[in-house]
């Protein structure tokens, strides 16, 4: 017996971002989609997490899902500071959430204090982030998770998504992250006979999504498309050197998009 579908979509389609498009994650699945720039993967993601409508074809989504979209949106309320922003909404007390936040691993005590207004963009993807983890969502979906964060919280970041119990479905370019997930996918029990913690990488170009790779594909030494995990740590350390300082960018939602109006805050977005 396989696990039940959580996420499905049925001949989707936005032209010329998206050609039609089947796709299915099932309970505990956890799903890598890489890809050229310009491929339609956060096309395909916004589809999922119900941001953008297609123009055809129909998504099954749970009631809540959580979602990390590759640009954040400014938060509106500058002044709020870091903990109460990302206790917003979640219930209990304020001291369970600022263990539950240390216990992450990707904020200080020391930072708890500064107003969301001045965090740098690496600041305000890590809330996001954190938020998405802590927040009892069975369904992640995550555009370019490490954007913008120093490679050593990017390792405080595996670790938690490893951690993580529920169905992930994720975009990324970087290459380490791509290493870490095929090194997850080999530990993997893939003897197992149902889909429940399995790991799956998809690849697309052009608007098209290709079949999945197998876990035994993506962890096979010599396949090209791993490197030595020293090399690529030193190549993330290269692009990420200067993004913790990034100023935080504006993103505008596509024209036809719309919100998940059973969230109380915009998927994705800092609670402020």
């Amino acid at each position: 017996m396989t696990a039940s579908a959580v996420l499905v979509a049925r001949g989707v389609a936005v032209p010329g971002r998206l050609a039609v498009t089947d796709f299915a994650a099932r309970t505990g699945e956890k799903i890598l989609i890489t890809g050229p720039n310009g491929a339609g993967k956060s096309t395909l993601l916004s589809v999922l997490a119900g941001t953008l409508e297609p123009v055809e074809g129909l998504v099954q989504r749970p009631a809540r899902i959580g979602y990390l979209q590759q640009e954040l949106e400014l938060p509106q309320r500058p002044t709020l500071r870091l903990l109460p922003a990302f206790a917003a909404g979640l219930g209990g007390n304020i001291d369970e959430h600022a263990e539950a936040l240390l216990r992450l691993g990707l904020f200080r005590t020391s930072e708890f204090h500064v107003p969301v207004g001045s965090l740098s963009a690496g600041q305000q993807r890590r809330l996001a982030l954190a938020r998405l983890l802590l927040g009892g969502y069975g369904t992640l979906i995550v555009d370019e998770p490490t954007n913008h964060l120093a490679p050593v919280l990017v390792e405080q970041l595996e670790e938690a998504l490893a951690g993580f119990t529920g169905t992930l479905v994720m975009v990324s370019h970087d290459r380490a992250l791509r290493d870490w997930f095929a090194r997850c996918a080999k530990k993997s029990d893939t003897s197992r006979t149902d889909n429940a913690g399995r790991w799956i990488r998809y690849s697309m170009d052009k608007g098209v999504l290709a079949r999945p790779d197998s876990a035994n594909t993506l962890a096979r030494p010599g396949s090209g498309e791993i490197s030595a995990k020293e090399k690529l740590r030193t190549d993330r350390q290269t692009e990420t050197s200067a993004a913790e300082d990034r100023p935080m960018p504006v993103s505008r939602r596509p024209k036809g998009s719309v919100r998940d109006h059973q969230e109380p805050f915009p998927a994705g977005h800092l609670p402020v």
